[in-house]
């Protein structure tokens, strides 16, 4: 919430005004292991295929684009 309405996080956290954010972004962008994450989606019992490729794009498309703020940043 800022000034009492609800905000998108993506919006938020672009905006790049809250260095704290900022900060955080930039710790734990460099972490993210993409292997990792698609190994546990693989190793997720009770979805699709489908519904495992579908989250491992979007885990992939997220993380390029939160570290496109996280270079813009620093």
């Amino acid at each position: 919430m800022e000034n009492g309405n609800k905000i998108s996080y993506f919006d938020y956290i672009s905006s790049l005004k809250n260095e704290d954010c900022n900060q955080a972004l930039k710790r734990i962008a460099g972490r993210i292991d993409i292997d990792v994450l698609n190994k546990l989606v693989e190793e997720t019992p009770g979805i699709t295929e489908i519904q495992k490729d579908f989250y491992k794009v979007m885990l992939s498309e997220r993380k390029k684009k939160y570290l496109i703020i996280v270079w813009s940043c620093c």
